[in-house]
């Protein structure tokens, strides 16, 4: 993972931590964050953990399928229409039931 895209696990305190509170969970939390592939992060002020990442990438990915299932469907639309054209074309043409009349 590029260091631009690298996640961050961050882990804030309420409390002021003391240097040897600090230092003990901040390495605690880089053996953890090691095992994401992230860095670590201790800072003050409530009591949370969270996962950041980069989100554009997959933003940008369900952009194109968007594009892609749109113009699938635009593509079906024209299928549909082409074939009852088609269909409309053989009823107006030469088809006469038993009766002489055209099928319908």
């Amino acid at each position: 993972m590029s260091e631009q895209t690298k996640l961050l696990l961050v882990l804030k305190s309420s409390k002021v931590l003391t240097q040897e509170t600090r230092k003990h969970l901040s390495d605690y939390l880089n053996v953890m964050a090691k095992r994401l592939g992230a860095e670590g992060l201790v800072v003050e002020d409530g009591m949370d953990v969270e996962l950041h990442s980069d989100f554009g990438p997959l933003i940008e990915m369900m952009a194109e399928q968007t594009v892609a299932i749109q113009a699938l469907a635009d593509s079906n639309m024209l299928l549909v229409q082409a074939m009852a054209e088609a269909d409309s074309d053989e009823v107006s043409g030469t088809e006469l039931g038993l009766n002489g009349k055209p099928l319908i």
